[in-house]
């Protein structure tokens, strides 16, 4: 490819993402809107992604105090680990 089909390809997605982002918000914050529907969706989001969300800090926590026993043990605090 020749480097004016790479800069007029570069230069057509970013138009193009230039649009959709004008059009975005354009349409997004025209009236009416509706606070009850975007509240009640924030909700139902938070509410499924919780399980997930626990899980995957259990497994992190759990993963970090493998990491740091060796580090704790060589200075005395192991007995800090839960």
């Amino acid at each position: 490819m020749s480097l004016t089909s790479d800069l007029k390809s570069f230069l057509t997605l970013n138009g193009e993402l230039f649009r959709f982002t004008l059009r975005f918000f354009r349409h997004g914050l025209n009236p009416p809107f509706e606070f009850s529907e975007f509240l009640k969706q924030c909700y139902v989001v938070g509410y499924k992604s919780l399980p997930l969300i626990g899980l995957t800090a259990f497994i992190m926590g759990l993963v970090l105090t493998m990491q740091l026993r060796p580090s704790m043990a060589d200075y005395g605090v192991e007995t800090q680990l839960p």
